[in-house]
């Protein structure tokens, strides 16, 4: 046997077993050989959730009129319970305490706060029950509250006037040429120069307003024959039907389509030329057309009036100067 190579070879592997044992030595002393152990539960932080029951529940409890009581402790996550302390029966908990028995104090259980005694709930219990018997004996009342309930059955008998009294809620542009459709157009027109309200047969105008309108000269505009005659009830007055210019006037326009549209007017001419550009808008009804023209009448002198306003303002000038020196 050959022993100065086995020796040779034995002495350059001595270097390398030392490196590796001495690396595993050090690894291992990163590890620790002691017993391993679960902590103690109670030593744990509550989670947030359990935070936030301790609190609603320690904020319910201060509105409790009864013992104070000891805050509940956080549940365990899965340890062991705390023992419970004994109950502890104070006499100042008791009912009525040590005199005047049970009786002597008054009911303060939650649930009997604001609720009527028994003797009430009886009495009422009894009214009840004798509504009920009345009410089944008396069959005139269980057939009113039978026809409330249920309803009553009738046949529709329709009115001989139906399309007239629909008329109101016909479009204000005739979509035919039928009589139906003309009525409509003519109530829309009545009603833009009554006010301008809308259709409706049960909606009365006030006999007030009504008596304003009529006696400007604007007109009244009522949707049915009640409405009116309950208006001259109230004033005690007598409403005229328009006179035959204006109604053929309303007529011209709502089914001819005849109107005054803006016509040339000189300069020295105000009234005619605030009459033109207020034709040329249609936002314009006839009440304030007339408006703003009898206020610019008031403004202008006389000379730049036509000839009859001007004449028929210098007699109404001095008319109310006569009665100014009368007065005084």
């Amino acid at each position: 046997m050959i022993r100065n190579p086995i020796h040779a070879t034995a002495g350059r592997g001595r270097p390398d077993l030392a490196r590796v044992s001495s690396g595993i030595a050090a690894s291992l002393r990163h590890f620790s050989i002691a017993q391993a152990r679960c902590s103690d539960e109670q030593t744990q932080r509550p989670s947030a959730k359990q935070r936030v029951a301790a609190a609603a529940s320690e904020l319910l409890s201060m509105n409790d009129p009864r013992q104070p009581q000891q805050p509940r402790p956080l549940a365990n996550m899965g340890g062991a319970q705390p023992p419970k302390a004994p109950p502890i029966i104070s006499v100042a908990s008791l009912r009525g305490g040590l005199r005047g028995g049970i009786q002597g104090r008054s009911d303060d259980r939650p649930g009997r706060r604001g609720r009527p005694s028994r003797q009430e709930e009886d009495e009422d219990r009894n009214r009840y029950k004798a509504y009920q018997a009345m009410e089944g004996e008396d069959p005139q009342l269980s057939a009113y509250y039978e026809r409330i309930d249920c309803g009553v059955a009738e046949s529709y008998q329709p009115s001989v006037n139906l399309l007239d009294d629909l008329a109101g809620y016909l479009p204000a542009v005739a979509t035919s040429c039928t009589p139906l459709a003309h009525k409509g157009v003519v109530m829309g027109e009545a009603r833009v120069l009554g006010g301008g309200h809308a259709f409706e047969a049960t909606h009365w105008v006030h006999p007030t307003i009504a008596k304003d309108m009529y006696k400007d000269g604007y007109g009244a505009f009522f949707p049915t024959m009640e409405a009116k005659e309950q208006a001259k009830e109230v004033l005690k007055m007598d409403f005229k039907a328009p006179d035959e210019t204006t109604r053929k006037a309303i007529l011209e326009k709502a089914l001819l389509g005849k109107y005054e549209g803006p016509t040339f007017a000189e300069k020295n001419n105000p009234v005619g030329v605030l009459r033109s550009y207020v034709r040329r808008d249609g936002t314009w009804n006839a009440r304030a057309e007339k408006n703003i023209e009898e206020k610019v009448r008031s403004l202008l002198p006389a000379r730049l009036l036509p000839p009859e306003e001007a004449a028929a303002a210098a007699a109404r000038n001095s008319a109310q100067a006569k009665a100014r020196t009368k007065s005084a």
